[in-house]
């Protein structure tokens, strides 16, 4: 079974997508991280993400695991917890740029579609409901203002020790929610068939808790009646 998340960034696709999974005993798969690892060798290697040749030649050597962890998945390559690193704002904005190059997007799709033959996932991204997984069983788009997002994830980079401004990270937001939907691939929409969630003025657990329902809504009407 696949349930897919989609959303613009801050917008609480990520604590959403690891509680539902968590509750369902699902493998929870954030395609966003795919990108940032991908971002953490360009940026490592002091390379321009804008060298689209470069880029694409070191995706044959780029190792990545997902392991569970006790609150959230791990992300490890070459044995190394790069969890939070690949969180860091500069691997952020290398990230949205290098998205765009078609072959590193063929690349994180083939691997989360690769998790996918494994076990049952909740994916959230960009375009897993319009591109990856566009007959997954479930679909959501997940939104909130500029401003909260901007909010929340100020708070995030605080928290972790950033001198970011919030006017820096709602700017900076504002200009990756452009290119993100004009992207000439995988650009972020709303799928036709997706319930769509404003969650500017709700919980996590009451994003979670909505989510919940209409999953078991949908799987009652699916069953068959009794005779």
């Amino acid at each position: 079974m696949i349930i897919a998340i989609d959303g613009p960034a801050s917008s609480g696709k990520g604590t959403a997508a690891r509680v539902l999974a968590r509750q369902l005993k699902f493998r929870h798969i954030d395609s966003g991280a795919l990108y940032r690892v991908v971002a953490f060798y360009v940026f490592n290697m002091e390379m321009d993400p804008a060298n689209t040749a470069a880029v694409v030649k070191i995706l044959p050597k780029i190792e990545v695991e997902v392991k569970p962890g006790s609150n959230r998945d791990m992300i490890i390559s070459r044995g190394r917890d790069i969890t939070d690193e690949i969180r860091y704002h500069l691997i952020s904005d290398v990230s949205s740029q290098i998205s765009k190059i078609p072959q590193v997007r063929r690349w994180v799709n083939n691997t989360v579609r690769k998790f996918a033959r494994q076990s049952s996932l909740v994916v959230e991204g960009r375009d897993i409901a319009t591109e990856v997984f566009p007959d997954a069983d479930y679909k959501f788009y997940l939104d909130a203002s500029l401003e909260e997002r901007a909010r929340r994830r100020h708070l995030e980079l605080k928290q972790k020790g950033s001198k970011i401004t919030l006017a820096k990270v709602k700017k900076d937001l504002a200009v990756r929610d452009e290119r993100d939907k004009n992207k000439p691939q995988g650009k972020l929409q709303l799928a036709p068939d997706a319930i769509y969630i404003d969650s500017t003025n709700m919980t996590p657990e009451k994003v979670v808790a909505f989510m919940a329902s209409k999953i078991k809504a949908k799987s009652n009407q699916a069953k068959p009646k009794k005779i």
